[in-house]
């Protein structure tokens, strides 16, 4: 996870392609409540959590992604 702190965006980069940011692996959805989207590694057993309302999502654009 250090090495993403030096490389600017990727730990974004990679919420938005549904990777994990910790071990670069896909992404398992949990479930969506009415404010936020929950996701899970199988591998590091990271759980990410975003608010709808500013959250990184799967398949989602952005200004400072690269296509």
């Amino acid at each position: 996870m250090a090495n993403l702190i030096k490389e600017k965006g990727q730990i974004h980069k990679r919420l938005v392609a549904n990777r994990c940011p910790k071990c670069n692996l896909e992404l398992i959805y949990l479930g969506r409540t009415e404010d936020s989207l929950m996701r899970k590694c199988s591998n590091c057993g990271l759980k990410i959590t975003d608010p709808l309302s500013a959250g990184e999502f799967p398949g989602g654009s952005c200004d400072t992604c690269e296509d």
